[in-house]
């Protein structure tokens, strides 16, 4: 799909396209814009079942350019792909939406975080669930591009799980953080808080975050919600 500006468009503090999308199997959406020529943003990722937010900066010739002539989105690279496109906006990068709390809320929306080592992963009933299949079930949202790190100090999580355990979490601030190991108590949701290390808060951007909602095989788990905060 493509918008091509009537008129050229002044590019002033112009520096990403940023599209929210949604498709029904695992695929990669491509965006490109002109800008004295043809430039390819880049290729990314889609998680099936909810909306993800792509944000694809501007190349570094893109930037140099005082005008666009046009967006194009390829919004899936896979054949008979069904896809939803929610919104498109041009934004500089201080001004562009991120994303720092995951309530799961909407039925099948991940929210961009991918599962491995986990069974039956659903987002039912207001919680991201599953089963662990292994000690070292988790799952991880990547930042594209990298998130500010401003003013965030800690992850908080609110979690279940129906065993013994503990859970873990991590994040992406030059190089991986541990933030360390939470014991659980079985049956009831656990508010997990986990302050930033001092090396994580030296960062200036944060890269991804990970939770390991147990370290026991066979655990179910339900996580209410996930907060940057």
């Amino acid at each position: 799909m493509r918008l091509d500006f009537k008129t050229n468009l002044p590019r002033q503090d112009l520096e990403a396209v940023v599209v929210r999308i949604k498709v029904d199997r695992a695929t990669f959406c491509q965006i490109f814009v002109g800008a004295s020529g043809f430039h390819y943003l880049g290729s990314y990722r889609l998680v099936p079942g909810g909306f993800n937010l792509v944000v694809a900066p501007f190349s570094g010739e893109a930037l140099a350019a005082e005008e666009l002539t046009f967006v194009r989105i390829d919004p899936a690279v896979t054949q008979n792909a069904k896809f939803e496109i929610d919104w498109i906006g041009l934004f500089s990068r201080e001004d562009i939406p991120r994303e720092t709390e995951w309530n799961f809320n909407e039925d099948g929306n991940f929210g961009g975080w991918v599962l491995t080592n986990v069974n039956h992963a659903v987002v039912a009933d207001g919680v991201l669930k599953g089963q662990a299949t292994t000690t070292d079930p988790f799952m991880r949202l990547k930042f594209l591009p990298d998130l500010a790190r401003e003013s965030l100090s800690k992850v908080t999580v609110r979690i279940k799980v129906d065993g013994a355990t503990s859970c873990q979490i991590f994040v992406g601030a030059s190089g991986n953080k541990a933030l360390g190991n939470f014991a659980l108590t079985p049956g009831e949701f656990t508010v997990v808080v986990a302050p930033f290390t001092a090396g994580a808060l030296a960062a200036n951007e944060l890269t991804f975050v990970r939770i390991d909602p147990t370290i026991t095989q066979g655990v179910n788990f339900e996580i209410d919600w996930v907060k940057l905060e």
